[in-house]
C-alpha cells in the first residue's frame, strides 16, 4: 500500500504523527535545517545536545531519533544527515528520507519537514519515504501489511 501524501504549512512541531522527520547538515560542527532549529527551541536545545552526546556527524543517509517525551504532539523526532549544506542534492534528499522511515518503520503517520529544494526535492522525500516501505511479498503466504499510511 502506497502512503497518502499531504502537504501543509502548519509548523512541523504542532503536527500530530507517530515521527517528525528533519534534517541536519554536516561540517565542523552539526548544523541543523530551519525546521529543527524551531524543533530544538521548543524542547529547549534537547535536540542538538542529544544529537552531540550520539556522535551524529549528519552525513547522508545517518539517521538520530530521541522521544519528545510529550514535550511536543508527536512521540519521536527522527534527524537525517544530508552532508554538506552547500552540496544537498535530491538524491541526499531521498537517502535522508528513506533512512528516516526505515528507523521508525512501525509507524503509521510520519511528518516529514527536509529541506525542500524545490519541486524536485519534494518529489525525491515522497520517493524515499515511500520506496523505504516497500515489501516484495508475492511468494509469502501470509504478507505483512506496511504500517506506513501517512506522510
Amino acid at each position: 500500500m502506497t502512503p497518502e501524501l499531504t502537504a501543509t504549512d502548519a509548523p512541523i512541531a504542532e503536527l500530530t504523527s507517530d515521527a517528525l522527520v528533519v534534517g541536519a547538515y554536516a561540517g565542523d560542527r552539526i548544523s541543523l535545517a530551519d525546521e529543527a532549529e524551531d524543533l530544538d527551541g521548543r524542547i529547549d536545545g534537547r535536540l542538538i545536545e542529544h544529537l552531540q552526546s550520539a556522535s551524529f556527524e549528519a552525513k547522508p543517509g545517518e539517521v538520530v531519533s530521541m522521544t519528545t517525551l510529550g514535550a511536543l504532539p508527536a512521540r519521536t523526532i527522527v534527524v537525517a544527515g544530508l552532508g554538506a549544506r552547500d552540496k544537498v542534492a535530491p538524491k541526499d534528499i531521498r537517502r535522508a528520507a528513506a533512512a528516516a522511515a526505515g528507523r521508525v518503520a512501525g509507524a503509521s503517520e510520519i511528518a516529514c519537514a527536509l529541506p525542500s529544494l524545490g519541486e524536485e526535492g519534494w518529489s525525491a522525500a515522497a520517493e524515499g519515504l515511500a520506496l523505504a516501505g516497500y515489501r516484495f511479498d508475492g511468494y509469502k503466504s501470509e504478507a505483512k501489511t506496511a504500517r506506513l499510511t501517512t506522510v
